[in-house]
């Protein structure tokens, strides 16, 4: 039977046993790369972003490039 979590506005189903072996350590989750920019949005809009998840979504987005631009913080306000 699927259990199902409420995240945001988002509902997400995983099976019970799915679920019990990422408890007990026997099976590990990859997040995908939606559920990376639904995290990494969901904490820029609420205000709890570090500079890594800036790093983490320029990596996601520019992956062909060794040395990242960002240096430091910036504001996800107008440019």
């Amino acid at each position: 039977m699927p259990f199902t979590f409420h995240i945001g506005n988002h509902s997400c189903q995983i099976s019970e046993r799915y679920l019990r072996d990422i408890i007990d350590n026997k099976r590990e989750h990859v997040f995908s790369t939606c559920e990376k920019f639904i995290d990494f949005f969901r904490n820029i809009f609420t205000r709890r972003s570090l500079i890594s998840d800036y790093r983490e979504i320029y990596n996601l987005l520019c992956q062909k490039k060794e040395h990242p631009d960002i240096k430091g913080p910036f504001s996800p306000g107008p440019f």
